[in-house]
């Protein structure tokens, strides 16, 4: 934490080695079923007015634009599978929450796939990420990832090239789940 001082507060906390090491191994052998994240994008001057007060600084961290790099480097690690990273971050949540046409590769389903490079990297900083909290986003800055998002496809449709965002603003859609 001496590192990145308030940038590092985040909920949940930062823990042990130990236990990120275990969370690491509740997900090769199953225990979870499914990883998320949120994505508190507090900005630069929120989180720099606490310089030196720790437990008054805001928690957060770009989290959506750092997981699927963070499980990306788990595959080359060999900690992970690309199918268990696909089960993870889409099957088992797709099941969760009852959007039987989502989550698999399979006729009638809606195309939303993630295409990866694992001979690719991922140096996130203020210039490679896209979130308005790019400056604050410390606790991965100066670190490579192995692998990296290529492109992204939402219901068929490229929006995401590996580079540049494609969609219009307000593309995404809340999704109620069939019960």
């Amino acid at each position: 934490m001496e590192r990145v001082g308030v940038y590092g507060k985040v909920n949940p906390p930062i823990r042990t080695d130990a236990d990120r090491a275990a969370l690491w191994d509740a997900l090769e052998d199953g225990t979870l079923g499914h990883v998320t994240t949120d994505h508190a994008s507090f900005s630069l001057a929120e989180k720099a007015a606490h310089e030196g007060n720790f437990l008054t600084a805001p928690p957060g961290h770009p989290g959506t634009e750092m997981l699927v790099p963070t499980l990306l480097d788990g595959v080359a690690e060999g900690r992970l599978t690309l199918p268990r990273v696909a089960e993870l971050l889409s099957t088992s949540a797709a099941r969760r929450f009852a959007l039987p046409d989502r989550g698999v590769i399979q006729e009638g389903a809606r195309a939303d796939l993630t295409l990866v490079d694992l001979n690719g990297e991922f140096r996130p900083s203020p210039d490679t990420l896209l979130t308005a909290a790019r400056d604050v986003a410390r606790l991965a800055h100066g670190s490579t990832y192995r692998g990296r998002v290529a492109a992204t496809v939402l219901a068929g449709v490229p929006v995401w090239d590996g580079t540049d965002v494609r969609a219009a603003p307000g593309t995404g859609r809340f999704t109620r789940p069939e019960r």
